[in-house]
């Protein structure tokens, strides 16, 4: 027993050391996210309009409002939504995979996360006869000026992948039928 958690120690350490976060279960279940990851991108390298073509757009008091963000007692920041997302008490019951990362925009080497954040939620094998799975991208900004301030998600969008028979089969922002 002690071999194990010496193991599991190890192990997330060395996940820490690669700037990366996974949840582990000796076998991963519905309720186990598989893949949850932050990661750091140069905005230089990527707009973050671009990345917004081929999504639905969804009102954001609407996201907010289905994510209760409202009602957090603690400050709303990427981690804190990336916790609240994964720590859901909506049924898990057909997902084959569920992730979660999020990309903050970079402003010099070695500095902290600048006020742009983008936190990118997708599951796999929805139980769900058109909608096989889903994927949500949520842009937040944070103004440096203000450090007390809360994050504030200032863009969603969704894409789906539809079922066999069902619409497309890349990701895509066209609704399944």
């Amino acid at each position: 027993m002690v071999k194990l958690w010496a193991m599991v120690a190890l192990l997330a350490v060395s996940q820490l050391a690669c700037n990366q976060v996974q949840e582990m279960a000796e076998e991963p279940t519905p309720e186990t996210p598989v893949n949850v990851t932050e990661s750091e991108s140069d905005p230089a390298e990527e707009e973050m309009s671009d990345d917004r073509s081929d999504y639905w757009e969804m009102e954001v008091s609407e996201f907010e409002e289905g994510h209760q963000l409202e009602q957090m007692e603690e400050q709303l920041t990427p981690r804190s939504l990336m916790g609240l997302i994964l720590s859901r008490p909506v049924s898990l019951e057909g997902r084959s995979e569920e992730m979660v990362t999020i990309d903050y925009a970079i402003d010099y080497v070695g500095s902290p996360p600048s006020g742009t954040a983008v936190v990118n939620h997708t599951m796999i094998g929805l139980p769900d006869d058109s909608v096989n799975s889903r994927r949500y991208r949520i842009e937040m900004t944070w103004d440096l000026q203000e450090p007390d301030a809360d994050w504030e998600v200032t863009w969603v969008g969704q894409q789906f992948r539809c079922q066999q028979g069902r619409g497309q089969q890349d990701w895509g922002s066209d609704f399944c039928i």
